[in-house]
């Protein structure tokens, strides 16, 4: 019932009849549940692609494999004047230079030792990250088009929630309850506002009653 697609108007009209509603209940939670999973995925490839765009497009598969061939390309982020620092028998190809440090790439026949850290490929592509973010949006707005449609059964939601509070009350209440030498009593918390009342009706209806005030043990 606290969905952001629920709330507001749907443009669905009312609808009393629900004939499921567990099963109705079910499909919601299910559904909700699926849309913050990836709703949590295209945060993180929203994170991917803002993080790699600078790098531009390319397959990291391809990459790893020039691998096999003794041909070695690695990605680095180096202070451009330490550029020097890099091993004389590399190829160095400086994408950009941001604040000092330069964005390159490094070429090699072998693996090199060196005093930077390698940057990590990423395991998709940038297009390839962009293609399943916007079709993760496509599936996230199909979920919510599903929820948004049991919008016009909220009042009868809203009615069954009401339903169950009632009976957990009875229940809590229920609990409280005890029997001793023939007497039947019940104890509970009253807000303390509400107290005056209660004792007002144990008066009349001629109850036992006691109010004391909560210990912090309570």
């Amino acid at each position: 019932l606290s969905a952001p697609e629920v709330q507001g108007t749907s443009g669905i009209k009312c609808a009393v009849g629900l004939r499921d509603w567990r099963f109705a209940a079910g499909h919601i939670l299910d559904t909700c549940a699926r849309r913050d999973h990836l709703e949590e995925y295209g945060r993180s490839l929203a994170t991917s692609i803002a993080e790699w765009t600078p790098w531009g497009d390319f397959d990291p598969k391809a990459i790893q494999a020039l691998g096999a061939r003794d041909i070695f390309i690695s990605l680095y982020q180096i202070p451009v004047g330490e550029l020097e620092k890099l091993p004389r028998e590399v190829i160095i190809k400086k994408l950009a230079v941001s604040q000092g440090v330069a964005r390159c790439v490094v070429v090699s026949r072998e693996k090199i030792v060196t005093l930077f850290k390698e940057i990590p490929l990423p395991k998709a592509g940038l297009n390839e990250m962009k293609e399943k973010f916007f079709e993760n949006e496509g599936i996230l707005n199909a979920l919510r088009d599903t929820i948004r449609k049991y919008t016009c059964y909220l009042e009868r939601f809203t009615q069954i929630r009401a339903a169950f509070d009632k009976e957990l009350e009875f229940h809590e209440a229920l609990q409280g309850m005890g029997a001793a030498q023939g007497i039947t009593y019940i104890i509970g918390y009253i807000p303390a506002d509400a107290s005056a009342k209660l004792v007002e009706s144990a008066r009349a209806e001629q109850w036992g009653i006691t109010v004391t005030e909560p210990s912090p043990e309570d």
